[in-house]
C-alpha cells in the first residue's frame, strides 16, 4: 500500500514567524467590526430586519458603503497614528465634526472619488 509523503519543506517558517501580529491583525478586525457596523445605524438597514414591517423600504446605499465613507470621514487627511490616537479618545465633539465633514465633502458633488486612494496604509 503506498504511502502518502512528500520531500518539500511543509513547515512555511517564513511567513509563521508572524505571530507576533495577532495583537495588530485583532485588533484591526476590531476596528473594522466597528466601523461596519456604524453603517448598520440607520432606520432604512433597521427596518429590514424588522419582521413586522411589510414591504422592505429601499436603501439606496448598502451598509457597508456607508461604514467604508464613515471610516474615511473619520480618517480624513490623517496618518494612521493620527486617527488611530482620535479613535482611542473619541468623544461627542469628534463625533459632531465628522458628520460634518461628511456633509461638506459630499454636499452637491457629483463626483466620485475612491476611498481606497486616500487613506492611509494601515487605513487601507
Amino acid at each position: 500500500m503506498p504511502v502518502n509523503s512528500t520531500k518539500n519543506d511543509l513547515s512555511h517558517r517564513e511567513w509563521e514567524k508572524g505571530w507576533h501580529t495577532t495583537e495588530i491583525i485583532a485588533i484591526a478586525s476590531a476596528i473594522s467590526g466597528l466601523f461596519h457596523d456604524l453603517g448598520k445605524a440607520n432606520d432604512l438597514f433597521q427596518d429590514k430586519l424588522n419582521p413586522e414591517i411589510k414591504g422592505k423600504r429601499f436603501e439606496p446605499y448598502r451598509h457597508e458603503w456607508v461604514s467604508l465613507r464613515l471610516f474615511q470621514a473619520f480618517v480624513g487627511g490623517s496618518s494612521d497614528q493620527e486617527w488611530l490616537k482620535q479613535l482611542a479618545n473619541i468623544d461627542e465633539d469628534l463625533e459632531t465634526q465628522i458628520l460634518q465633514k461628511i456633509v461638506v465633502d459630499n454636499a452637491g458633488s457629483s463626483d466620485f472619488n475612491n476611498p481606497f486612494d486616500t487613506l492611509p496604509a494601515f487605513a487601507n
